[in-house]
Formats: C-alpha cells, structure tokens, sequence
C-alpha cells in the first residue's frame, strides 16, 4: 500500500528524530490530511503515548528486538502487554519517551 501513496510516507525511524514527544503524540492522535497518517484519536491517550514511545525508540531498535516485541504481542492477542509505571494522565512515565534516542539512522 505504501509503493501507491503520494506523497510517499517517511521512514519512521528517521522521521520520529525531528519531532518532541509532544508533536508526536499530535500527529498520531490527529494524523495529518491528505497523507498516509490516519488520526487514531479513538484511542486513550495511554496507549498513543505508548506509540510515542515506540517511535522514539525505532531508530535504535536492532531487527530481532523488533521480532521480540512482534512475538510478544501475538502472544497477547495481537495487543501489546498492559503498561506498567504510566503516570496518571496518559503521560508516558517520568524520564521515558520524552526525547529522541541518540542520533542513529538506519540505511
């Protein structure tokens, strides 16, 4: 699907570095119009900061650490695991995907 978009969708873990954990959580709640980005504003904010989180990890994350979080959310339904340590609010917990990692790419 995403060969067919225009114009075509960015390579996420390069693109979630040049947002705030704020943007992020904007962009994915509202989506952006006209592009491949749907708003998932019928989701609670505990699991949209939950997104944010992923995203900021993304650059960082090695192939097999992707295929263990597939695996363990198959194992929970295709839903990821409860979260554990959020803050009240929705807000991710403290110290935890607020900023970018560090300034990898992947090619």
């Amino acid at each position: 699907i995403a060969a067919g978009l225009y114009p075509p969708p960015p390579d996420l873990a390069v693109a979630a570095k040049l947002y705030t954990a704020a943007e992020l959580f904007w962009v994915v709640k509202h989506g952006i119009k006209m592009t491949g980005m749907p708003a998932w504003a019928d989701h609670g904010d505990d699991e949209l900061w939950a997104i944010v989180g992923f995203l900021q990890k993304l650059p960082g994350l090695s192939e097999e650490d992707y295929g263990k979080l597939i695996m363990a959310a198959m194992a929970h339904g295709g839903h990821r695991p409860p979260a554990s340590g959020a803050e009240p609010g929705g807000a991710p917990p403290a110290g935890q995907g607020v900023t970018p990692g560090k300034d990898e790419h992947r090619q």
